[in-house]
């Protein structure tokens, strides 16, 4: 059987507007939802926190004020 390739989900925390994702387990807290912080956070723990090669990020295009995720 192939190994997952899902790659954990950047999520809404609606009672405190906060980016959440779960890794491990653990949630991470990234700051204000949808904030280019947030992005950037989720990014760099993706780096992190997966294999190489085994997830692939979603292409960024830019928008007039952030990152706009395809």
């Amino acid at each position: 059987m192939p190994k997952s390739t899902n790659q954990p989900k950047y999520r809404h925390y609606r009672p405190k507007n906060l980016a959440v994702v779960r890794l491990q387990g653990k949630d991470h807290y990234l700051g204000k939802y949808d904030s280019p912080e947030s992005w950037e956070k989720y990014h760099r723990l993706m780096a992190e926190c997966t294999p190489k090669g085994l997830l692939s990020l979603p292409p960024i295009r830019r928008c007039h004020f952030y990152p706009c995720f395809v």
